[in-house]
């Protein structure tokens, strides 16, 4: 009996400190450092004057999206923010990272706040990640960097893909900052998807449930590459295995590059979701009963938080968001019969809520994806996938597929609309539709570019 109650007080403290706005690891730091100035995250419940007061301290960054600052402070002064009621949590940052830290953060409250009153995103990637060396440190504000995406996934609807990380093949080192909830990991395999690049990051067995893991071409991929800049000979010799010049063309390798990471192939997961958007939409467009029978889809505009992109490469001209003056949405015609069959399951009392999100998305890619030989969830999550996987899940799609993915699965009525579906279950796109979704996505989407430093 003493040895329960022991444990129930030691439980009780264990949580009380891990509701503290500062770990005892970080209160002995700053204890320690009294007299010198450091980088923290300070989130806050609500704002008074005295968070006020530390938050205008200078330097500072303020990301209100997400109740929060950085701010580069004395010790003295983040010990006794620690104790204020409104002090929800304090993350230190080590110098080494803080500017990429601040900079991403940035980066990704630009997005949020385009993302809401600009422009509709259809994804935002990040390549970008925690040094390895910092791994496990809990110096990378690594707690404020998942909030600011979950925010993104959650509260603007904004699909998030990121690099997995490129610290394999010993299980556990993952990219920190992807975990946040709701992420697309993206790993990487050869083009065919058969073999998994043995540098790629992967979890330890079971430490992967929940996460939303895809496969897709990231060794020795071929990619844009600023004309002038220095290749290193790793790279070279990696133009070479792939025959770059079969590719590109010859004359035209100066302009690309080869090269094996998990970055490359989270910009395909990126551009696969193109296909899913355009077809979202047209299926909206589609059972709006007082539209004509056609229109111009929403363009799909790819959002970056990355080191930059050479706006003048060609594989970007007429791209960047803000800077186009060709390319506008996709025009597309439907036929009046299948237009007629969406319209006849909603009069019926099928309650679609046809929508794109991290969620819809998801089950489309996992649709989409093949199995990775000879590997666990672990390493290659659900599977490959590519623009041609993606396309031929949507081209298989059926309408009772449709009531099963955008139909509310909690509604006791949802095997009676699926098989309501499946009375005329006829495809729900057309062979040129997906044909001119995937032309598209391959050469007209847009690019929204955050800088990173």
């Amino acid at each position: 009996m003493r040895l329960f109650i022991s444990f129930s007080v030691l439980l009780v403290a264990v949580r009380m400190a891990n509701a503290e706005p500062l770990r005892i690891q970080d209160r002995e730091f700053l204890e320690e450092r009294k007299g010198q100035t450091v980088v923290a995250s300070v989130r806050y419940k609500a704002i008074t004057n005295e968070i006020t007061s530390l938050r205008n301290a200078k330097p500072h960054i303020r990301l209100d999206d997400i109740s929060t600052f950085i701010v580069r402070t004395s010790a003295e002064a983040l010990l006794k923010a620690a104790d204020w009621e409104p002090t929800e949590r304090i993350e230190i940052i080590d110098d080494d990272v803080a500017n990429r830290v601040s900079s991403l953060l940035t980066a990704l409250q630009r997005t949020s706040r385009f993302g809401n009153n600009i422009y509709s995103f259809g994804v935002l990637n990040i390549s970008l990640g925690v040094p390895p060396v910092k791994y496990g440190t809990n110096r990378t504000a690594d707690e404020t960097v998942r909030r600011a995406i979950e925010h993104l996934i959650k509260e603007r609807n904004i699909p998030v893909v990121m690099s997995i990380g490129n610290d394999g093949p010993t299980p556990g080192l993952v990219n920190p900052w992807a975990l946040a909830d709701g992420v697309f990991m993206a790993t990487a395999t050869d083009s065919a998807g058969g073999e998994l690049w043995t540098g790629a990051s992967r979890f330890r067995k079971g430490e992967a449930k929940g996460r939303r893991i895809f496969a897709a071409h990231g060794y020795l991929s071929s990619g844009p590459w600023a004309a002038g800049s220095p290749k290193t000979p790793a790279m070279i010799e990696a133009e070479k295995k792939a025959n770059l010049a079969n590719i590109v063309g010859a004359g035209n390798e100066h302009l690309y590059r080869v090269d094996s990471g998990t970055s490359y192939a989270a910009a395909i997961v990126t551009k696969s979701l193109c296909l899913i958007h355009q077809a979202t939409h047209l299926l909206r467009l589609q059972m709006n009963a007082a539209a004509p029978l056609g229109g111009v889809l929403p363009p799909f505009i790819r959002a970056y938080a990355d080191t930059g992109i050479d706006s003048n490469h060609p594989a970007f001209a007429n791209r960047i968001v803000g800077a186009s003056k060709v390319y506008g949405g996709l025009s597309m015609e439907f036929e009046a019969t299948r237009r007629k069959a969406l319209l006849l399951l909603v009069e019926r009392g099928v309650e679609f809520n046809v929508r794109y999100d991290a969620e819809t998305a998801s089950e489309l890619l996992r649709r989409s994806a093949l199995p990775v030989p000879n590997t666990s969830f672990e390493d290659a999550g659900y599977g490959f996938i590519s623009n041609t996987t993606v396309a031929k899940a949507l081209s298989a799609l059926t309408l009772s597929d449709l009531v099963q993915i955008y139909g509310d699965v909690t509604d006791e009525r949802m095997n009676d609309w699926v098989a309501l579906a499946s009375q005329n279950n006829s495809v729900a796109f057309l062979p040129q539709e997906i044909s001119a979704i995937a032309n598209y996505c391959s050469d007209y989407d847009l690019i929204f570019m955050s800088k990173v430093n």
